[in-house]
């Protein structure tokens, strides 16, 4: 464009500057300086009337307001402008101001400048909606009108500041708001300019059912693993779920290099929450659990792995161990020398795991044993115990786990057998999913503290083998009798009577039923099953007699008939070779003793005590070489005490007293070497103490209280140095109190003082002379007579 200088112009003329429109790149031609056809910001054409609105005069330019600045300009300018044209609009902007500038002076007499506008051409990119660095002076330009140049107008100059500042400061204003206006829009489009598809994407991972670990944390991962049931304990931060989560972070596995599956996380947490929910920390054996270095399938082997090691199925379990713990007669001895007879032996004793097999895993890596019996487990089983959905054998015995079993998911546990949680603190009703676990082969849920009811389902699994359950009330048997393969059946609390269809259970070999309210006569059916081998009846209210037929149950080991309302001892009993333990204690048993029960060879107990059994001693019971617990008390027994009982040298605890007993203390005793306890009180015996009895150094407990024995006390009674208990009182015995009985033996054996064992002392009811020996009072509990010829404890003898 032509340079444009003012010359003079005359006071309220402005001159107007023109701008050529900028060609295109493309033909690089110069439109000539005629006026085009004016066009508004949009490409639309002004018509004349509006140029002759607007830009007429200078002085129209200028009256359109805040607005008219550019309104003018443009009008003036007779130009067209794409929104591409930024730089032109700051050019002409500029050129306006000047033309402003140049006025003011003319007005003034101030010299003119000269302004000059030069075009360029401009490359113009084609119409598209992109986000451009936006001129300060384009911003203020109004978008209906386009940019613009103010003429100079008339006037005067101070009058026009005031609308001048409050102009740049609406221009100010307008300028941030829409610089704010602009970044905003730059962030929110440039990054995501296909918006939609990433908000579909989004919507399609939140509902995925799986989540990309690669994509997340992992703990936000692991969480996504878990049930809504687990997230809602893990809330509370003491939830044993809370800090199984705690734990299971802190794996270095997980932190570096993050080599397990879900599946192992899940089997690492269901194991962790275990541990904190039944006090893991108390336990008896927890040695290796939560140790990140060591598979969880071995957390109870201290590094041997018994991963590969095959589940033996509950038949197995109770063949096996039926032989093996009755091979050696010394594996149920308490220490009393009673036979340790728990409620269920199939549950106590069938099937005790070592320390190497507490818990055990296949190749696999996943548990399959849980056997954790006798842990000192408390609290309750959390349900995410039952994520361990290939467990096969759970045994919790005698802990003390507490709360129901219901709600566990044990339906879960498709590839369960074994299913023991004896002697616990459960309470609730038994689940019914436990009918749906078809591959159920042992359950052992009795004495709990109130866990009741049977699913009716229960009566058709027909892989069952080993059943224990406290009922607390009827059954159908006729049902029970189609488990053809149940080998080991306890009903505790049963009522009602027993059905003669409990015989075709063929396979049993452990029955028990104590404990209830069972009515009636005992079947003779059950002399059909050949294969039992422990049998418990006791505590029922049976009457009659005693089935001659269980003397077919050639494999018996026991037999416990105690309390019942039993008439006699059937003598086809002897033909029990194998029996252990004979029970039959307070059942009103009349009649005498068979003397065919000296036939059992292998008999250790024998229970007769609290009857009405009559007759005397049967002197076979001294061929009883393996006897070790005799209890006859509390009958009508006449007769002496065989001497033939000395035979049984391996007796430790023989009761016969209340009685009627007669005849002299066999001396032959003195051979009972192991002889603990020798109880003949409130029988009719006479002559003196043996001094044999002085051989006894095993014994503890010496009653002869209540007979009509005679003589002096032997002295050689101060070797028994195990002795607690001596009761001699009620007797006729004489002479004075041997002060080997205080010391004898320490000086002998180099042992502490006879009396420090010693805890009860009954001399009274004697005809004994003298004074008993100081140390004797220091028993704890001592009862002596105080008379004109004897001086016992706490008596004010005279010198």
């Amino acid at each position: 464009m032509a340079e444009s200088t003012g010359t003079g112009t005359p006071p309220g003329k402005a001159e107007y500057v023109r701008v050529e429109d900028v060609t295109e790149a493309s033909n690089e031609e110069t439109r000539h300086l005629q006026p085009p056809p004016a066009r508004n910001t949009q490409g639309a054409t002004v018509t004349e009337e509006a140029k002759e609105e607007v830009g007429s005069t200078p002085e129209k330019a200028r009256t359109t307001g805040r607005g008219g600045y550019t309104v003018g300009a443009y009008a003036a300018s007779g130009g067209t402008y794409t929104r591409n044209e930024t730089a032109n609009y700051s050019a002409l902007a500029e050129a306006n101001e000047a033309s402003n500038r140049q006025d003011t002076a003319t007005e003034t007499g101030q010299p003119q400048a000269t302004i000059s506008v030069s075009t360029q051409p401009v490359l113009t990119a084609p119409d598209s909606a992109v986000c451009n660095p936006v001129d300060p002076l384009e911003a203020a330009v109004n978008p209906a009108t386009g940019a613009g140049q103010e003429a100079t107008g008339s006037g005067d100059n101070e009058s026009q500041k005031p609308d001048k500042q409050l102009l740049f400061a609406y221009v100010g204003v307008t300028i941030l708001a829409i610089l704010i206006i602009v970044i905003v829009l730059c962030v929110t489009l440039i990054p995501g300019s296909d918006s939609e598809e990433q908000a579909n994407k989004a919507e399609d991972m939140s509902t995925a059912p799986s989540r990309d670990p690669q994509a997340m944390s992992m703990e936000d991962h692991i969480r996504g693993l878990f049930p809504n049931s687990t997230l809602e304990a893990m809330e509370s931060r003491f939830s044993s779920q809370a800090e199984a989560f705690r734990w299971l972070l802190k794996d270095p596995e997980l932190t570096t290099t993050n080599s397990y599956s879900d599946d192992r996380i899940m089997q690492r947490m269901a194991l962790a929450t275990f541990y904190f929910a039944t006090g893991g920390r108390r336990w008896n054996w927890n040695s290796g659990w939560l140790n990140y270095s060591v598979h969880e399938c071995d957390w109870f082997t201290d590094g041997n792995p018994p991963c590969d090691n095959d589940i033996s199925t509950p038949e197995e379990e109770f063949s096996s161990n039926v032989t093996s713990n009755f091979t050696n007669n010394f594996t149920f001895w308490d220490d009393d020398d009673h036979v340790m007879y728990p409620a269920d032996l199939s549950t106590e004793y069938l099937w005790r795991p070592t320390f190497d097999d507490r818990m055990l895993a296949e190749g696999d890596g996943t548990i399959k044993q849980l056997h954790l019996a006798d842990n000192n487990m408390i609290g309750t089983l959390p349900p995410e115990l039952f994520w361990l959905s290939n467990l096969r054998s759970v045994q919790f015995d005698n802990n003390e786990i507490g709360g129901p079993l219901v709600g566990l998911d044990l339906a879960l546990l498709t590839d369960l057998e074994v299913l023991r949680l004896y002697s616990n603190q459960l309470e609730g009703s038994i689940p019914s999913e436990l009918a749906t676990l078809t591959n159920l082969a042992n359950i052992n849920l009795a004495q709990n503290r109130d866990l009741e009811g049977v699913p009716d389902g229960l009566w058709e699994l027909s892989s069952l083998q080993v059943l224990a359950l406290d009922v607390g009330s009827t059954i159908p048997f006729e049902a029970v009798a189609q488990l053809d393969r149940l080998s080991s059946l306890t009903l505790a609390e049963l009522t009602g009577t027993l059905p003669t269809e409990i015989g075709l259970l063929t396979k049993l070999t452990l029955l028990n039923l104590q404990g209830g309210r069972l009515r009636g006569t005992i079947p003779t059916t059950l002399g059909k099953l050949f294969d039992m081998t422990w049998l418990f009846l006791d505590r029922n209210t049976f009457t009659g007699e005693i089935p001659t037929e269980f003397g077919l149950m050639a494999n018996l080991t026991i037999l416990e008939l105690s309390e019942n309302r039993l008439n006699g001892i059937p003598s086809e009993l002897g033909m029990l070779t194998n029996l252990y333990s004979l029970r039959l204690l307070g059942s009103r048993l009349a009649g005498p003793i068979p003397s065919e029960i000296g036939q059992m060879s292998r008999l250790s107990e024998l229970y007769l005590q609290e009857n009405e059994l009559t007759s005397s001693m049967p002197t076979e019971l001294g061929a009883l070489s393996k006897i070790r617990t005799m209890y006859l008390y509390n009958n009508e027994l006449t007769g002496s005490i065989p001497s033939e009982l000395a035979r049984a040298d391996r007796l430790r605890l023989l009761h016969l007293g209340s009685n009627m007993l007669n005849g002299t203390l066999p001396g032959r005793f003195g051979r009972l070497w192991y002889l603990r306890e020798l109880d003949l009180d409130k029988n009719s015996l006479s002559g003196s103490i043996p001094t044999q009895f002085g051989r006894l150094a095993f014994m503890r407990r010496l009653e002869l209280s209540e007979n009509e024995l005679t003589g002096p006390i032997p002295s050689e009674l101060g070797r028994m140095r195990m002795l607690e208990n001596l009761l001699l009182n009620d007797n006729r015995l004489t002479g004075t109190i041997p002060v080997e009985l205080t010391g004898w033996n320490s000086s002998l054996f180099g042992l502490v003082d006879s009396t420090d064992h010693l805890e009860e002392l009954y001399l009274n009811g004697n005809n004994f002379t003298g004074s008993i020996p100081e140390a004797l009072c220091d028993v704890e509990e001592v009862k002596t007579d105080c008379t004109d010829h004897f001086c016992g404890c706490d008596c004010a003898c005279q010198g």
